[in-house]
């Protein structure tokens, strides 16, 4: 229910329409209540700060259509600056960065904020009138929607600021970046001794006809997967559920989402309970897609890149923080691929990522496009042996060793100039000793 919940409001909060009507809503029932407090009280005006005293309704009238006709046309130019954003943010970074900028709270709250006090203004305008009151003039809510209009001012010049900041290439990969440290300090465990003594239980994996399959009657991008409902229904039937799919995956309909054995099959109601439990959607999201957020970083560095921006220090920088989170990551323990219920019996299984597949997430498609760059490629080697050094691991050195090799080929291979080639081999070099002490240490 809780991954339902934060489904929903992921969505809601990357809309561009929730917090404005959020705050419309809130300007309505303002209101109504600063009008109630104006008809059945009297107000000292020095406690509130009041200039506008006295004044007669043509005058609060003039104030107020002043203010509401001036803040509906500064929103009209605060929502045409946001397109221009939007537009630039597309082009310069890629289309999936929009998504970013479009749950920016700033944004939203600027845009909600002079909608609000618009609406704020027509609704009062109405009540000045004679209303079986002589010359009636609520001047508590007057008075509100001047100090409202004094806000809107300065939260212009704000936003303003905030747009010229937001679109500099230090400030979006910055953004990024914060982004992927939490979701990987939620989805990696702090390593600890218990968890690198645990032997993982090694599951075979069902051959079709000896195990029942769920497939997907819908397609879209698969957001997230409600891990307790899964469990739950393990748990219910005693059954041993196997995910086919991890988030971040496009499914089709008919794709294989789960499967079990055959000796213990599910109706077709609980079969449909487990397919709502796969929330899809029309994009990925970082909700539980650990890899999302590593695409966007690829996909500035691979655009700066390309013939057309020709960037590479953008790139570089990408590197630098793809290889900080590298070095993070080994620091940390991955989950576990199994639940387990309460009598230690396996309920479900879950396709995981690897540190293999988020390395070759992270600097597969930069190095493909950067072949024949020799500042990118000795960055890249230069970042493999920090994180080597860092890690204890293995396995993970292994793996962080064969891109070494393949970034090591590739300019072998491409890069024109000897020296830029005398450099690249010399920092592989120091890579092979580093191998080379680590496996004799595993010997000793």
């Amino acid at each position: 229910m809780l991954t339902r919940l934060f489904n929903l409001w992921e969505k809601l909060r990357t809309s561009f329409w929730f917090i404005p009507l959020s705050m419309v809503a809130a300007a309505t029932a303002a209101f109504f209540l600063f009008l109630e407090l104006d008809r059945n009280y009297t107000f000292d005006s020095f406690l509130f700060f009041s200039f506008l005293d006295p004044l007669s309704p043509s005058g609060a009238r003039i104030i107020l259509s002043t203010i509401a006709a001036s803040m509906i046309t500064v929103a009209g130019t605060v929502f045409s600056i946001t397109i221009v954003t939007l537009t630039l943010a597309s082009t310069q970074f890629g289309p999936r960065l929009l998504r970013n900028f479009m749950q920016s709270n700033v944004n939203q709250i600027v845009l909600g904020s002079f909608i609000s006090t618009f609406i704020y203004c027509l609704f009062l305008l109405g009540s000045v009138e004679p209303t079986g009151i002589e010359n009636f003039v609520p001047g508590l809510s007057v008075n509100i929607a001047v100090i409202l209009a004094l806000f809107n001012v300065a939260l212009l010049i704000y936003f303003i600021h905030h747009v010229a900041t937001s679109i500099q290439v230090e400030t979006v990969i910055r953004n990024i970046n914060e982004n992927l440290i939490s979701n990987i300090e939620a989805y990696f465990p702090e390593r600890s001794e218990a968890n690198e003594e645990h032997d993982e239980e090694s599951i075979e994996p069902l051959a079709p006809e000896d195990c029942q399959q769920v497939v997907a009657d819908r397609y879209g991008y698969l957001q997230a997967i409600d891990n307790s409902s899964l469990e739950n229904i393990a748990q219910e039937k005693q059954v041993h559920l196997r995910m086919e799919i991890k988030p971040g995956a496009y499914i089709n309909r008919g794709m294989l989402l789960a499967s079990l054995d055959k000796e213990n099959t599910l109706d077709d109601e609980t079969c449909d309970a487990l397919r709502k439990a796969f929330l899809l959607g029309s994009e990925r999201t970082s909700e539980q897609d650990v890899e999302y957020s590593i695409h966007q970083l690829v996909e500035i560095a691979v655009r700066a890149l390309s013939p057309g921006v020709n960037d590479p220090f953008t790139a570089l920088g990408c590197i630098d923080y793809l290889g900080a989170l590298i070095c993070r990551i080994t620091d940390r323990e991955f989950p576990s691929a199994h639940r387990y219920g309460k009598s230690q019996k396996i309920l479900v299984t879950y396709k995981i990522v690897t540190f293999e597949g988020i390395v070759a997430a992270a600097f597969d498609q930069i190095r493909q496009h950067s072949v024949d760059n020799a500042a990118v490629l000795i960055r890249l080697l230069e970042v493999f042996y920090t994180a080597m050094k860092q890690t204890g691991d293995s396995d993970e050195r292994k793996v962080l060793y064969k891109h070494c090799r393949m970034v090591h080929r590739a300019g072998v291979e491409n890069i024109p100039e000897e020296f830029d080639k005398q450099d690249l081999e010399r920092r592989f070099q120091r890579i092979q000793e580093l191998m080379n002490e680590s496996d004799t240490d595993a010997v000793a």
